[in-house]
């Protein structure tokens, strides 16, 4: 278990942003591309892929100042009834 995140970490001057994905399917690195490379270009990226690893990251002092929680395991039925 490692925490990810950029070295930037210390940059104040840019806000925390925690990434929570535990089932890893590249997803964000791919389709979303834009959005992924924008939040490490322009935040402090925090990436959590367990969950042990994400209560270390809201622990911080600061805490991450947004969560974005880009994984499937969140919801373990499809909402089809959205669609």
């Amino acid at each position: 278990m490692s925490l990810l995140s950029q070295p930037e970490r210390d940059d104040s001057s840019r806000p925390a942003v925690l990434l929570l994905y535990f089932l890893r399917d590249n997803y964000l690195e791919t389709t979303e591309r834009q959005l992924y490379d924008s939040l490490r270009n322009n935040a402090a990226l925090l990436e959590a892929r367990d969950p042990q690893v994400a209560l270390q990251h809201l622990k911080m002092a600061p805490p991450p100042q947004a969560v974005l929680v880009a994984d499937a395991l969140m919801s373990p039925k499809p909402r089809t009834d959205l669609f």
